[in-house]
């Protein structure tokens, strides 16, 4: 299934290219508040939008590995309500960032935190049997010799850790292209030995460009089809703002309705 990004400032395009292409099958809306879900309500209360499917990319600011009890509970309870708020559109799926964590405690006992990570989806898996989360891969920028907050799940390990530990088949493995270009990490063995989905973007390997396919230059629709056939992935998202969607999805020549 292929599917698009959006925001709440830019739903309502990304709507419009939902309606356009029939090849385009969900969209992955990202929630940081509650105006988000406010904003996706009014949008889908609408007749004509009864029938797109919904993914959810939770908070960026999730910690799954934070380890002070009262943000943790706090960060578990945000994410349970939200969960709990857009459960009526039955979300394909919901797709996290593991979170950060001081550097010398991380790289004191990494094993710790990837348990702590378990322990957060394990507890959402619970209480909520029936959906499927997706963990994405990160980049950093971190000097190793910084005391400071590093991302967690920047290394193909983490992940593979995490899912030896889970042993859950409703958790899968987020290999988002744009972060793992800049970490110039291969995750090629965590696609093909756990379930597996695609974020679609791509940039110059520096910064989080979030750029697309284009009709000239290097990045080219081969690149995209390489990926797919190379991994079949169960969902893939454009990563894209609404111009570059637009043009990334006519260069990929998928079929509008």
């Amino acid at each position: 299934m292929i599917g698009i990004s959006a925001l709440s400032y830019d739903l309502e395009q990304k709507i419009s290219l939902f309606h356009e292409y029939k090849d385009i099958e969900f969209i992955e809306y990202g929630i940081d508040e509650s105006k988000d879900i406010e904003a996706l309500n009014h949008h889908m209360s609408k007749k004509e939008n009864k029938d797109i499917k919904i993914s959810i990319h939770l908070p960026l600011k999730t910690n799954l590995v934070e380890d002070i009890g009262f943000l943790r509970d706090a960060n578990f309870n945000y994410v349970r309500n939200i969960i709990r708020e857009v459960s009526y559109l039955k979300p394909l799926y919901f797709n996290t960032h593991l979170g950060n964590v001081f550097y010398g405690k991380y790289t004191s006992n990494y094993k710790k935190y990837i348990q702590k990570a378990n322990e957060f989806i394990q507890r959402l898996l619970v209480e909520f049997p029936n959906i499927n989360i997706y963990t994405e891969n990160v980049y950093s920028f971190l000097n190793q010799a910084s005391s400071d907050l590093c991302a967690v799940g920047t290394k193909p390990i983490e992940f593979m850790d995490l899912f030896e530990i889970a042993n859950n088949k409703s958790l899968g493995f987020c290999f988002d292209l744009g972060h793992a270009l800049i970490q110039d990490e291969d995750f090629s063995n965590v696609i093909k030995n756990y379930n597996s989905m695609l974020h679609f973007n791509l940039n110059d390997k520096t910064s989080d460009q979030h750029l697309g396919l284009s009709k000239t230059g290097k990045y080219t629709k081969k690149i995209f089809y390489e990926l797919i056939d190379k991994y079949g992935f169960s969902y893939i998202v454009l990563e894209l703002d609404s111009s570059k969607a637009k043009e990334t999805i006519e260069i990929l020549e998928l079929n509008k309705l």
